[in-house]
C-alpha cells in the first residue's frame, strides 16, 4: 500500500548495506587478481631460472673435465649462481663406469637464487657427468 505524497526507494541503511557489501566484493576480488600477479611474476623469474641453468649447464658440457673439485659462480640479470663439480665417488649409478677407459663420473650441482619482493627465490639443480680422467 502506497501512500500518497509519500517518496519511494531506498531508506539510507539499505544503500549503506549495499555499499559495505559492493565493498567487500571488490576487496576479495582484488585479493585474487593481486595474487595471480604475483604467482604469475614468481612464474617468470622462476622460468628465467631454468633458462640461465640450461644455458650454463651446456656451456659446462662444452669444455673440458675440470681435474679438480672445482666451483664456479657468477651473477646473470641479477641472479646470482654457482656451480659445485664434484667426483662422484660412491655415487649409486647401476653401472660401473669408474676405472673404465679412463672415465670418471662427476656430479654437478647448480644453485641459482634471485631476489623477490619478500625474500629470495632459490632452484637447485643436480645432474651427472660422465667425462675423461684427469
Amino acid at each position: 500500500m502506497n501512500r500518497p505524497g509519500r517518496q519511494q526507494g531506498f531508506s539510507l541503511l539499505e544503500v549503506l548495506v549495499a555499499f559495505a557489501l559492493l565493498t567487500m566484493a571488490l576487496t576479495v576480488i582484488l585479493q585474487i587478481f593481486s595474487s595471480g600477479v604475483d604467482g604469475a611474476g614468481r612464474s617468470a623469474a622462476h622460468g628465467r631460472a631454468v633458462v640461465l641453468a640450461g644455458s650454463l649447464l651446456a656451456k659446462l658440457d662444452a669444455g673440458p673435465v675440470p681435474e679438480k673439485e672445482e666451483e664456479r659462480t657468477g651473477e646473470t640479470d641479477g641472479m646470482r649462481w654457482r656451480i659445485e663439480i664434484l667426483p662422484a665417488d660412491g655415487f649409486p649409478t647401476g653401472a660401473d663406469v669408474h676405472d673404465r677407459k679412463g672415465l670418471e663420473l662427476y656430479r654437478i650441482r647448480l644453485r641459482i637464487r634471485w631476489p623477490r619482493g619478500n625474500g629470495e627465490g632459490e632452484m637447485t639443480l643436480n645432474t651427472l657427468r660422465l667425462g675423461r680422467k684427469p
